[in-house]
């Protein structure tokens, strides 16, 4: 898996506190073997072929006060970072994806015309970062094709879907997220709560292996 992150973190721990987000995700996963899977609003991207890829265990209660905790984290980070460099995210488009031979063996996958319409993209962005339902991540190239008039992703797609023992016809439906400016992530979900819930994930992660990386 991908070990270089490039996503933007803020320089020092006390612009960024993570402990009321962990605690929130510690206790949304805390019963998870025994809720169910009943979230009854709509949402924007088909979730019926693709809840087996990324779906979650928890009712729609437990997952509106998640996000809610998410938010307040984000906003706590906007006010610290007056910079910018962490404001709002956005969760503006999702596509479907399908693994194929031909992607497989090209590694390359293009996104769908209307990824251009992503606040979260830019023709100078170089980088993407995938990220699993775990909130596991790998660093691919983003470039842009002026031909096609389509973004796509090369140099990673392979060992993504390899690393996550992916076969020929399945298919993942990726939430872009970003504000613009930082390195966009595409988080594997169907719908935006749980885009948040990876999302909260992988920042998690990320801090964490900084944190340890400062002190070695």
């Amino acid at each position: 898996m991908g070990q270089n992150y490039s996503y933007a973190q803020p320089s020092s721990s006390d612009e960024y506190d993570l402990t009321s987000l962990l605690e929130a995700e510690a206790a949304l996963y805390a019963e998870e073997a025994e809720s169910s899977y009943n979230i009854g609003e709509p949402v924007q991207c088909p979730p019926q072929p693709f809840q087996y890829l990324c779906g979650g265990h928890t009712n729609a209660e437990e997952m509106r006060a998640f996000e809610t905790q998410l938010s307040l984290l984000k906003d706590q980070v906007q006010g610290s970072r007056r910079t910018g460099a962490m404001s709002s995210f956005s969760f503006d488009y999702c596509f479907v994806a399908e693994v194929t031979a031909f992607n497989l063996k090209e590694d390359k996958l293009y996104l769908p015309v209307g990824a251009t319409s992503s606040t979260a993209l830019h023709k100078q962005c170089k980088e993407t970062i995938l990220v699993n339902k775990e909130g596991n991540s790998w660093n691919v190239s983003l470039r842009f094709s002026e031909s096609g008039g389509k973004y796509y992703i090369t140099r990673g797609w392979r060992k993504f879907c390899l690393d996550n023992r992916c076969e020929i016809g399945d298919l993942f439906a990726f939430n872009v997220v970003g504000d613009g400016k930082t390195t966009p992530l595409m988080c594997v979900c169907p719908e935006r709560k749980e885009c948040s819930e990876i999302l909260s994930k992988y920042l998690s992660r990320t801090s964490g292996e900084s944190s340890l990386g400062g002190h070695s």
